[in-house]
């Protein structure tokens, strides 16, 4: 230990620093630390940036592709042109010896989009799989909006998938409207 110099302030070889003490590390030939005021503006910086830096934030959402993508059952689908009712389906759907059931597929794109396909399967058939396309996702509180382009097709909430996707033919003026429903 060497002797204290003029303010009466002991400094500390390295060798002799405990841990467990701040003020012996500030002590250490820091001419400028001598003074107490400035030490102790110096701990309490130091604090500061200890409660700052351990203070509880809020984490980020994670992205709604995060959520999203996967293998979702069809449970409803449903078609109508001009108010007609073309078909409506609670799958699966079950008559004699066939079976009517479904998947949606969503596959990641990128951080804010999905790639949608949807495969019908009938019982004796062959799987018959069309490409909904790239659907952007948008947060809208506890839910994703599900965007076909810019028009508005659904929602997904990572668990299920609605569809209610309205088309009008810009020659005929007839409506067309296709609703799909499904979980994973």
């Amino acid at each position: 230990m060497q002797s204290a110099p003029a303010g009466g302030v002991k400094l500390y070889p390295i060798s002799v620093i405990d841990t467990n003490h701040l003020w012996v590390i500030l002590n250490l030939n820091f001419p400028l630390l001598v003074d107490s005021r400035m030490k102790n503006a110096l701990l309490l910086l130091l604090l500061g940036l200890t409660v700052a830096a351990c203070s509880k934030s809020t984490d980020p959402t994670p992205d709604a592709v995060w959520h999203v993508p996967g293998i979702y059952i069809m449970s409803y689908i449903e078609a109508d042109s001009a108010g007609i009712v073309l078909y409506k389906y609670t799958l699966p759907y079950t008559v004699s010896s066939s079976t009517l059931s479904g998947t949606l597929t969503a596959r990641r794109d990128s951080a804010n989009a999905v790639f949608l396909t949807q495969t019908i399967k009938l019982t004796g058939q062959s799987d018959q799989t069309g490409i909904i396309g790239e659907i952007s996702l948008r947060a809208n509180g506890s839910v994703f909006d599900m965007y076909l382009n810019s028009q508005k097709i659904g929602t997904a909430d990572g668990k299920t998938i609605s569809i209610d996707d309205q088309q009008t033919d810009a020659t005929t003026g007839i409506k067309y409207r296709d609703i799909l429903t499904a979980a994973k």
